[in-house]
């Protein structure tokens, strides 16, 4: 039996997802791929990397918060609960420009990167129409709420 069949489907899951450039093998494999690729950035071009996937992180972790808060605060508090859906809508907005500007950094090492420009475009384009949409829904909700308060 070969080294290939020993493999586990956990093994597989690691070299998929946390492979390393450096290592030979690895690299072989990945040059050869369409949709997974080593893309060289430079140590000023990995160090903005690092700085918006933290802040990627960041938005996330202010989009729990405002979820948890909203399940805290009382139903009869609805200009707070209005309030703190815009925070989460607007922290939702800059994660999704924050991706974008990683894209364009991933795009601008490897331009000719045809997979990752198809699909990260498609992904903004999704996220641009939700943010939107969740925007649009959010100011006409409140317009439905300040008419429900007018009319009791």
């Amino acid at each position: 039996m070969t080294e290939i069949h020993r493999r586990s489907c956990a093994d597989y899951v690691r070299f998929l997802f946390l492979c390393s450039c450096s290592d030979p093998t690895t690299l072989i494999a990945l040059q050869s791929s369409i949709v997974l690729r080593c893309v060289y950035l430079t140590d000023a071009e990995n160090a903005e990397k690092a700085a918006l996937w933290t802040s990627i992180l960041g938005c996330a972790v202010l989009q729990a918060a405002a979820a948890v808060l909203v399940l805290l605060v009382p139903s009869r508090r609805r200009r707070i609960r209005y309030g703190i859906a815009i925070v989460a809508l607007a922290a939702a907005i800059v994660g999704h420009c924050l991706y974008a500007t990683a894209v364009r950094l991933v795009l601008k090492a490897d331009p000719g990167y045809l997979f990752y420009r198809i699909f990260c475009t498609v992904t903004i384009c999704i996220f641009a129409v939700g943010d939107l949409f969740s925007f649009i829904k959010l100011l006409l909700g409140r317009a439905e709420q300040k008419e429900e308060d007018e009319e009791e």
